[in-house]
């Protein structure tokens, strides 16, 4: 998948990243800080799923996000296309949040994960499932509204 990468303005403003980096995917361009504005992105509490899943539908597109996605569902998301936005914990000491990325590529035991605050970074399987367990393997995707 070509996904375009971009680092994140803030330290907050990670998932309104890794939605520029989607919607390019999809051929829309926003800037991050449209994004950061529309989500609701904030330094106390950065994005809730929950608040980009109703503001997303102004720019013509879905979230669909769950809890508890299998390792299979992410897989097989990503073999039909489909860039993945994946909570990850990172284990920063600062903020007590989470973080999230795009997953873009799965090949054997190897995830290609766009991390919008380190670059673009592969995980093993293994190491990938313990920093998404520790988020409750919280993941979702952007898919237009028809």
């Amino acid at each position: 998948m070509k996904v375009p990468y971009y680092k994140q303005e803030f330290w907050y403003s990670c998932f309104a990243t890794c939605a520029k980096m989607v919607l390019e995917y999809y051929g829309i361009r926003k800037s991050e800080h449209d994004l950061r504005i529309l989500l609701k992105a904030t330094p106390v509490h950065g994005t809730i799923w929950e608040i980009a899943e109703r503001e997303i539908k102004a720019i013509g597109f879905e979230l669909i996000h769950k809890r508890h996605m299998s390792y299979d569902e992410l897989a097989n998301l990503v073999k039909l296309g489909i860039p993945v936005i994946v909570s990850i914990d990172i284990e920063q000491e600062k903020k007590n949040m989470g973080h999230v990325g795009v997953v873009t590529d799965i090949r054997n035991d190897t995830v290609v994960f766009h991390d919008p605050e380190r670059g673009i970074v592969t995980y093993k399987k293994m190491e990938l499932l313990r920093l998404w367990n520790k988020r409750r393997n919280k993941a979702g995707y952007l898919k237009p509204i028809q």
